[in-house]
């Protein structure tokens, strides 16, 4: 895969992840579980930032990195499916940033 299919694939994938955390502090719903998850994949998310988007080419790093990431994603998709009542719009945000970080790292393996 090419970095820059990676670095745009990324960019998008931070969107959806500011999208979902600002979904899941505005569902009345949203589990503490979730909220924690989502907040800790953002985190983890604008740390990789500089990694991701300054680099000149995939490395191992960079695997490494989209894989923690993908693990942080299982998390929020765990949480999302033990939430109960949870506005349809919020799931899904959660189910998309699973489905992208997991989308991406499959392409790079």
């Amino acid at each position: 895969m090419q970095i820059n299919e990676i670095k745009q694939r990324f960019g998008q994938f931070e969107h959806s992840v500011e999208d979902a955390v600002q979904l899941c502090q505005q569902d009345t719903h949203a589990s503490q579980q979730l909220a924690d998850a989502v907040r800790d994949l953002d985190r983890e998310v604008h740390q990789a930032h500089d990694l991701v988007c300054g680099a000149q080419q995939e490395s191992a790093e960079i695997t490494s990195c989209i894989d923690r990431l993908e693990d942080m994603g299982d998390d929020v998709k765990r949480a999302c499916q033990s939430a109960s009542d949870l506005d349809r719009k919020t799931q899904d945000a959660m189910m998309s940033v699973h489905r992208q970080i997991s989308d991406l790292k499959h392409q790079m393996h």
